[in-house]
């Protein structure tokens, strides 16, 4: 959304810009392979289920103020604010000859 607003030789803005996500069953698989030295060495993350949302808002505001031939003033505010209380996931990580390891990651970022 943008506003902007002319009053004798001044000028308001305004800007507000939002983008969101929500998720209830996000995963994510991989296949990864790695060359060694001692030999090739590959594993299969599986994927498990995990909420995933964001919010992210911008905020801006604008103030001119122009008295031609004289001066010209200009000020700006900004604000960049992101939520996101479920950017978790989790996997299986999957690889032959060994056991299978659960690896799960919660990232702590409100």
């Amino acid at each position: 959304m943008y506003i902007k607003v002319n009053h004798k030789l001044s000028e308001f803005g305004f800007n507000y810009y939002v983008s969101y996500r929500d998720y209830n069953d996000r995963f994510m698989d991989e296949d990864q392979s790695f060359s060694l030295p001692d030999g090739n060495r590959n594993r299969y993350l599986k994927g498990i289920t995990t909420p995933f949302n964001y919010a992210d808002h911008y905020l801006e505001l604008n103030y001119n103020l122009t008295k031609p031939e004289r001066y010209v003033f200009n000020a700006s505010f900004t604000d960049n604010i992101f939520r996101s209380p479920h950017n978790d996931y989790g996997q299986i990580i999957r690889e032959e000859g060994k056991n299978d390891i659960y690896s799960f990651t919660k990232k702590i970022n409100t």
